[in-house]
């Protein structure tokens, strides 16, 4: 594919196309598969537009049938796009210790911008600890009145809450995996243990729906982190910034 050089030496720089070695998430049209949704990284990309994905679900690599249309939704530069394109043929399994079954696209019909981001998401999986709670209006972060309640939770978690594994991490919330189903506007408290040191959070539950990939046990659960301070959403950019696969 075009001697292996990616968009970003081949392309204009501000093409919108992804590149090489970025995480994507993959939206699956029609009604035989149910609007289903997988992860996968850009592993190729050549001169024409073709690319070549790396789908991070084995399972659910079959479900990419030659000749259907697919949507890729990413991050770059601060925006998000959306990449349609034709399912083009099944290749063999990608190099390295992980082989991931791959696909090749072909051209795209469509490149478009769909919203400004304000983070970047790190697809990334990480042990979270959590449980409902009850924020009181008047609840002032940096207070010392507040300081103590978030300790109290974090020690109410020791005994008792839910576990979770994130899906993705940004600067302004988190997916995470659970089997604890909780309802959309529940506050919740969460022990994010990220890999230097764990770091408390307030957040409100935004969305909820199946987990991906469906055969995973649990929902997936998307949180709107509130009250955070500055240290806090230091620690997770520095973190999401690190990371090798951004969406």
């Amino acid at each position: 594919m075009g001697k292996g050089l990616s968009y970003a030496q081949r392309m204009p720089q501000n093409s919108g196309y992804p590149f090489v070695k970025q995480g994507v998430r993959v939206l699956l049209e029609g009604a035989a598969v149910g609007g289903a949704q997988l992860t996968a990284v850009i592993d190729a990309a050549a001169s024409d537009g073709k690319l070549d994905l790396a789908v991070i679900d084995p399972a659910k690599a079959a479900l990419l049938k030659p000749g259907m249309t697919i949507t890729l939704e990413y991050f770059r530069e601060g925006i998000v796009y959306k990449l349609r394109a034709p399912v083009a043929e099944p290749l063999g399994p990608a190099s390295g210790p992980k082989a991931y079954p791959r696909v090749r696209l072909g051209v795209p019909l469509e490149v478009k911008k769909i919203q400004r981001r304000r983070f970047p998401r790190a697809l990334v999986g990480l042990d979270v600890r959590f449980d409902r709670v009850e924020i009181p209006e008047d609840f002032d972060a940096v207070s010392k009145k507040a300081k103590k309640q978030m300790m109290t939770w974090a020690e109410a978690l020791a005994t008792k809450g839910a576990t979770a594994v994130t899906e993705t991490v940004s600067g302004s919330g988190l997916r995470m995996r659970t089997t604890l189903e909780v309802a959309k506007g529940e506050m919740v408290f969460l022990r994010l243990e990220l890999p230097d040191a764990g770091i408390n959070l307030l957040g409100e539950v935004v969305w909820q729906g199946a987990s991906t990939p469906r055969e995973s046990p649990g929902v997936s659960i998307g949180v709107e982190f509130k009250h955070l301070v500055d240290e806090g959403r230091q620690a997770i950019l520095q973190f999401v910034a690190g990371q090798k696969y951004l969406l």
